[in-house]
């Protein structure tokens, strides 16, 4: 899938995350705080209390995914921390 705002096309996008964060940067944000994302599929104890960890993926997807998230920060030069 193509992720497009207006006229601006940020190419190929596979996760929530990555469309989150382009949202939000093509809406002004620039300084992030990071919850639930990590390179191994390990998740943050709220969304492990919520059972909201997505589906079984294996270990190259998450990392792959926590890599794209930092690539389009750096590219926006954002500020961010994953927690």
């Amino acid at each position: 899938m193509d992720s497009e705002f207006g006229n601006k096309c940020f190419g190929e996008v596979l996760s929530t995350y990555q469309i989150a964060l382009h949202w939000l940067i093509r809406h002004g944000f620039r300084k992030f705080h990071i919850y639930g994302v990590s390179k191994c599929g390990q998740y943050h104890k709220e969304f492990e209390k919520n059972d909201d960890i997505g589906n079984y993926r294996d270990s190259t997807w998450y990392a792959w995914n926590y890599n794209m998230g930092e690539n389009i920060l750096e590219k926006y030069e954002c500020e961010w921390e994953i927690l």
